[in-house]
């Protein structure tokens, strides 16, 4: 079975580090990270928010229009998900820089998602994101329905 190529987008800040693929950086149509088979029509994209991105991006009007025209984007992708290094506890509790209610993040995001039927990942911390998306991508590539002899 050949390796998966993942895609990291050039605008992506702190990029996840993986292993026992081949990575390249690129400027994604949308979202942070995809798979070379998993781009276009029902493709894989993962969109990666870290807690002070979660709650700047949602509490600021511009900033979640923003993000809401990027979901919007992300409609031609099959699985479309939002990565987040935190948990839903992290989110309910607030973040120390910013003043927001968690509560009303966490409302935010999911009426976001519900609308776009794009899926929250809570993945506790930035570890564990890393490695659901090295997981996902990797299993995308495995079971790509173009590379499928069935």
């Amino acid at each position: 079975m050949s390796k998966a190529t993942i895609y990291v987008d050039t605008r992506e800040q702190k990029p996840y580090k993986f292993r026992g693929c081949i990575v390249e950086h690129r400027t994604l149509k949308t979202g942070d990270y995809s798979v070379k088979s998993g781009l276009g029509k029902n493709g894989i994209v993962l969109e990666r928010k870290s807690l002070n991105d979660l709650f700047s991006t949602l509490t600021n009007t511009s900033n979640r229009k923003r993000f809401e025209d990027e979901l919007s984007r992300m409609n031609d992708y099959g699985f479309k998900a939002i990565v987040i290094e935190g948990g839903v506890a992290d989110v309910l509790h607030g973040h120390k820089r910013s003043a927001a209610n968690g509560r009303l993040v966490l409302k935010y995001l999911l009426e976001l998602c519900l609308k776009h039927k794009v899926t929250p990942l809570f993945c506790g911390c930035r570890i564990h994101a890393e490695l659901v998306v090295f997981d996902l991508l990797t299993k995308y590539h495995e079971n790509d329905p173009a590379r499928r002899w069935w």
